[in-house]
């Protein structure tokens, strides 16, 4: 179902453009419009559009440099030559404000403050002192990252405690208490009217639960004695009051602490008068708190949570448990878990309360959460019974646990947003999806873009596909250009949407990475280059070229897909491109050890059956036949050739014996014929020439296709 108002990224047709339609879809309807280089220029769905003309404006590279969204604002992008993002501004038509985001390196300012600033594990967080000229504190923040590198969990090493301010209910102080507890005025009530009360056991006690802990409240008189008390009763006013809701992550602890009374007037409590029988306006009082009203951008309300098929049957299951007691009010301070997804939590002690003690006593009760699912916690105070019971000092201490935020995504990236949460009062981590910035919420009411930043080019995970045309496209015309990921975000990431070659400082191999950024313990080369392999005295035996689309080309034959080529300079390239005859070749050398029963045919297949070789030479290059397989010991190698059919295509191969080449091995340095080759280490090896399939497939100097003879 379309919810045009939605702040959740979702994706949505906007009110705006619907109504242009004439209030729905129609088959005509054009969301999507581009330029001449096939950049994205307007997406209707999010009113990104400018009085029918070109809603995003690009730079000579392609990339965004304005966008604008219909009575939201403007969007600016701030590039310098190379296309390194420098700044980001949003001008709020709501607000009539602009802000600034910026980058230098990897510092991120917001408005001219530093608000952190990336490590290899994570980021540095700036918490900025409360009063003016304070020092800030600074915070290790780990993020957690699954295969794709999504970021799926950020922790912290901050210590925090968050202290409540306690509900007094005196008159001075109700004004902010009511910012965080629910409290109706009219279940105030002045100790001199409540019964017996002048003479009840500890009923001269001040506005706090002990300094420490310390009521908060700026405007409490906090070593007073106090004035006021909570009235509750189940039969003829409130059955709950006080309700204050915390958003908790895993791994957080929350204390909670209050005081009751209540007289005992000599009559037998009537606990008949359960809150499940308001169990609507429990769960639309639980939805009035200030932490639930703001959650999810505004949607969870109590008719949402009570039309929930969930929530009011596994609520009502769990108030119904809660035991009776016998010759005294069914009264306690609760606390109620409810996860993301705002189903009760009754595991461990996420869920509890704490009974009221005995008549004509001020009791302290307390009670300890740990939590062990994000969500949020509802604290209040209950009576279902015929008789008064008083409620005082209700405090809640909050101590945090390491988890900040946990992000879950659809394959393209979208974020799951019933299963995702963010500890309160903490700045979002943005980069999310692949550890790339997301760009969203930049307006006031929560909407944005709902793209992610690669650098190269910008990504709407919304569609799963990219907003400009793909600079490689013409290696993958089956495909579109702009296709992320060639349609299989499962396995595959486009860090950057630009992609450059390295080379390994510690054993100098190549590498093609899907990154034009630096990469720690490699050297970036760029985007194409030339390779020579050399030996020891310098003379060039075979040349590589690195291509831009991650390709590399020897003997005129081009390898990509992932290829690992070893070069006769005994070190790997290892390709991204794709393969110029459209398919996958795995040119590599790879080692298998083992006996010749281990693999396809036996010994016997072999001319001459080896048990033990110390030292095996694969060699691609003679006169005029593609391979050979050089099975050598000690200081002397001969040549075979299987004279079996290939099992591939049934059809024999050419007949051949020994031909008597002999070549011989210095350390690991083969030549056959003059030829040089490459030396592979292993204990045993049997293999077998598909000679057909070699002619079919020239190899490339130095290389051996172990698909095509070695099983």
């Amino acid at each position: 179902m379309n919810n045009p108002t939605t702040t959740l990224g979702d994706f949505r047709s906007s009110q705006a453009y619907l109504n242009s339609l004439g209030g729905t879809k129609t088959s005509s309807a054009v969301d999507y419009t581009y330029d001449v280089n096939g950049n994205l220029t307007r997406d209707m769905n999010k009113d990104i559009d400018t009085a029918g003309v070109s809603g995003i404006i690009y730079n000579h590279l392609n990339l965004p440099y304005q966008v604008q969204v219909q009575k939201k604002g403007i969007i600016n992008y701030i590039y310098d030559a190379a296309g390194n993002k420098l700044e980001k501004r949003v001008t709020d038509y709501a607000s009539n404000k602009t802000s600034y985001t910026t980058y230098i390196g990897g510092f991120v300012y917001q408005d001219n403050t530093l608000q952190f600033f990336g490590t290899e594990e994570g980021r540095v967080r700036v918490t900025q002192a409360l009063v003016a000229g304070g020092t800030p504190t600074y915070n290790y923040d780990y993020f957690i990252k699954d295969h794709l590198g999504n970021t799926r969990m950020v922790l912290t090493d901050q210590q925090q405690q968050d202290v409540y301010p306690v509900a007094t209910l005196e008159s001075s102080a109700t004004a902010t208490e009511s910012q965080y507890y629910m409290i109706n005025t009219g279940d105030i009530v002045p100790m001199s009217t409540i019964p017996s009360f002048a003479s009840a056991t500890g009923n001269n006690y001040q506005n706090n639960n002990g300094n420490p802990p310390y009521n908060t409240n700026p405007n409490s008189n906090t070593t007073a004695t106090s004035l006021n008390m909570y009235r509750l009763n189940g039969s003829t006013g409130d059955k709950t009051g006080l309700g204050i809701t915390l958003q908790v992550m895993a791994g957080d602890i929350v204390n909670i602490m209050g005081k009751s009374y209540w007289h005992n007037n000599g009559t037998t409590p009537n606990n008949n008068f359960p809150i499940t029988s308001v169990l609507s306006s429990f769960i639309t009082s639980f939805a009035g708190t200030s932490a639930v009203a703001g959650a999810d951008g505004g949607i969870v309300t109590g008719t949402a949570l009570n039309a929930s098929p969930v929530t009011p049957g596994l609520l009502n299951n769990l108030l119904s448990n809660v035991p009776t007691p016998s010759g005294k009010p069914k009264a306690y301070i609760n606390w109620i878990l409810f996860d993301e997804q705002f189903r009760p939590v009754t595991s461990g002690t996420n869920s509890g309360f704490s009974q009221i003690g005995a008549a004509e006593a001020v009791n302290n009760q307390s009670g300890t959460a740990t939590i062990t699912k994000n969500g949020y916690l509802y604290v209040y105070c209950s009576n279902e019974s015929d008789q008064d019971v008083f409620f005082d000092n209700l405090q809640v201490i909050q101590t945090r646990g390491p988890l900040l935020q946990e992000s879950h995504y659809s394959p393209w990236g979208f974020e799951l947003a019933g299963i995702s949460f963010k500890a309160a009062g903490k700045p979002e981590n943005k980069y999310k999806y692949n550890g790339k910035e997301q760009q969203h919420q930049e307006f006031s009411d929560g909407s944005g873009l709902e793209w992610y930043d690669y650098g190269a080019r910008m990504y709407d995970n919304q569609i799963g596909r990219w907003m400009t045309v793909d600079p490689m496209a013409d290696k993958r015309n089956w495909l579109t250009p702009y296709n992320y990921v060639q349609n299989n975000p499962l396995t595959r990431i486009d860090p950057n949407g630009k992609i450059d070659w390295y080379k390994n400082n510690e054993n100098g191999n190549y590498v093609w990475y899907n990154t034009n950024q630096e990469v720690k313990g490699y050297e970036h080369l760029g985007n194409s280059l030339k390779v020579n392999s050399k030996d020891q005295y310098g003379e060039v035996h075979a040349s590589y070229k690195l291509n831009a689309d991650g390709s590399a080309t020897t003997d005129g034959k081009t390898y990509g897909e992932g290829v690992t080529i070893n070069t006769k300079g005994r070190h790997t390239i290892t390709t991204g491109g794709v393969n110029n005859e459209g398919e996958s070749n795995a040119a590599e050398v790879v080692d298998k050890t083992g006996t010749a029963s281990s693999y396809v045919g036996t010994a016997s297949d072999i001319t001459k059956e080896v048990s033990e070789v110390s030292k095996v030479a694969v060699v691609a290059k003679a006169a005029e036949v593609t391979g050979y397989l050089a099975i050598g010991v000690g200081t002397a190698a001969d040549l075979y050739l299987s004279s079996t059919k290939n099992p591939k295509t049934g059809e024999p191969y050419q007949s051949w014996t020994e031909t008597g080449l002999n070549a011989s091995v210095t350390g690991l340095a083969l030549t056959v014929g003059g030829v040089p080759g490459i030396v592979i280490e292993a204990s045993y090896l049997v293999a077998k020439i598909h000679y057909e399939d070699l002619k079919k497939h020239p190899l490339p100097n130095g290389v051996m296709d172990s698909s095509m003879w070695m099983q």
